[in-house]
């Protein structure tokens, strides 16, 4: 066999393997725990019609809209800049009363949580120091619970909704060290609850996270 032909792909060969392994040699798993406060797009006044168009001559609602969240992140780094991550998150519970004439109120609890699969980049500004933005989806299970008292008389106490839509992030990262860093992160969670729930919602997330890499 005349293998002269073949001479000159050798070079290509080496610069394949030595780009190959220089991959592997960045790429790493990583797993991520996170803490901080989310934040809900409830809007009081759209409670308030609601109530008005189901025949209640007037209402007032108070909300509480911001509570402590948590999530849990498995990732797989393909280079320095670029990662994909599975995530867990829990948004916590949200809660709102709404007051009513004819006399009578409404409570309702939403409980957010669930899945996503995100697609991470990182951008170096300083040593160590990172720029951060993700985009992917989520899918997210709201659960609400509701009891009501005078002129409110509920056919249902409960009602769950899932949702899927895509999900916008960003933030810094700082590396520690070469298996640890930190991770400080705004993300929009969209069209949570819905229709079965009253109505849709967005909310923000705040949280300060750890990433181990392995």
């Amino acid at each position: 066999m005349n293998t002269n032909k073949f001479k000159n792909l050798y070079p290509l060969a080496l610069c394949v393997l030595l780009l190959a392994a220089t991959a592997n040699a960045r790429a790493q798993f990583f797993v991520g725990i996170s803490a901080g406060q989310s934040k809900a797009g409830l809007n009081g006044g759209d409670i308030s019609s609601q109530l008005l168009d189901l025949g209640f001559s007037s209402s007032s609602v108070s909300l509480s809209d911001k509570t402590t969240s948590y999530g849990l992140k498995l990732g797989y780094q393909f280079t320095p800049y670029v990662a994909v991550e599975g995530n867990y998150t829990d948004l916590g519970k949200y809660s709102y009363q709404a007051n009513v004439q004819p006399p009578g109120s409404l409570n309702s609890e939403l409980k957010v949580k669930g899945y996503g699969l995100d697609l991470v980049g990182t951008l170096p500004i300083v040593d160590k120091l990172s720029l951060l933005g993700r985009v992917g989806v989520q899918r997210m299970k709201t659960d609400g619970a509701f009891s009501g008292s005078g002129s409110i008389d509920l056919v249902t106490a409960g009602a769950s909704q899932s949702s899927a839509a895509g999900k916008l992030g960003f933030g810094v990262q700082y590396e520690l060290s070469k298996n640890l860093g930190l991770r400080l992160e705004v993300e929009r969670f969209r069209k949570l609850g819905g229709s079965a729930l009253g109505s849709a919602f967005d909310a923000d997330n705040y949280s300060l996270g750890v990433l181990f890499k392995f």
